[in-house]
């Protein structure tokens, strides 16, 4: 899995400068990990082959429940709040996308909060 994410940092003179990161991270073959805290899911943006299953691992580190969904996809996934600070709600879900495109898995209940997942 893949992630990137850009930044922009403004100074006092007006000048912006932008950076941009790559983390890699290894869960196993056709596994990744969406990560629910501070009403925003991590990674942002998910790239995915089409016609292969995958396993989605989804962690809510947040004190409310949180849901995944995607009407085209019929991706509708419910992810219990945390029962305590130190150990997030955890769920595991297989799919297999087999439309190529670019999709957003949204909680609809809170502004701003989704995935992004691009079939290849």
């Amino acid at each position: 899995m893949t992630v990137s994410s850009t930044s922009t940092i403004s100074s006092n003179t007006g000048s912006t400068t932008s950076t941009e990161s790559t983390t890699t991270s290894t869960l196993g073959e056709n596994t990744y990990k969406i990560i629910a805290q501070d009403n925003k899911f991590t990674p942002e943006e998910l790239r995915l082959s089409a016609g292969e299953e995958v396993r989605i691992i989804l962690e809510n580190w947040d004190p409310k429940s949180h849901t995944l969904m995607n009407e085209e996809l019929k991706i509708n996934w419910h992810l219990p709040y945390r029962l305590d600070k130190s150990t997030p709600s955890t769920r595991n879900q297989s799919f297999n996308p087999t439309i190529k495109g670019s999709f957003y898995l949204e909680d609809k209940n809170v502004n701003d909060m989704y995935v992004k997942l691009v079939v290849e």
